[in-house]
């Protein structure tokens, strides 16, 4: 009989791969996937989209993506930051107009800028280069994704 721990694991992860630092993520699901496992992970190639139409997309987006995360710290989103911005990487920015005890507490002061949210977006070079350590394989058929599977 099988443990637990030995039966091979498929881990998928779509888009939202793009939302951490690739080595972070990758490390996190292999840890997910165990030993004889595999990992399918799928990425927007950046030379294969229109950056500028994204980033619009993500900037239309960015207060959504940002009110909710604003209140767990205990800022209001409508007075105590700025208007979010995205810029090129996708990176959504505000910066802190009104603190609180939490914040102060871990030194951020008014003026400091948070990055509030990212979905990062890689050439099929880097992205091979991020997957370097592991063994994987990739799929391309030319679309603005990219699909990876790697064997743990």
């Amino acid at each position: 009989m099988l443990g637990v721990n030995t039966i091979p694991r498929f881990v998928s992860i779509g888009l939202t791969f793009s939302n951490y630092e690739p080595q972070e993520i990758l490390n996190l699901i292999k840890n997910i996937a165990g030993d004889d496992s595999y990992i399918f992970i799928n990425s927007q190639i950046r030379d294969r989209v229109d950056m500028d139409e994204l980033q619009k997309v993500y900037q239309d987006d960015a207060e959504h993506l940002a009110d909710e995360k604003v209140k767990f710290i205990g800022l209001n989103p409508d007075t105590d930051i700025s208007p979010r911005m995205a810029d090129q990487g996708f990176h959504v920015w505000t910066t802190i107009l009104k603190t609180n005890d939490q914040l102060d507490k871990i030194g951020m002061r008014v003026g400091d800028k948070m990055m509030v949210f990212q979905s990062l977006r890689y050439t099929k070079d880097s992205l091979e280069n991020e997957l370097k350590n592991f063994k994987h394989q990739t799929f391309d058929v030319n679309s603005s994704f990219i699909a990876s599977l790697i064997k743990t």
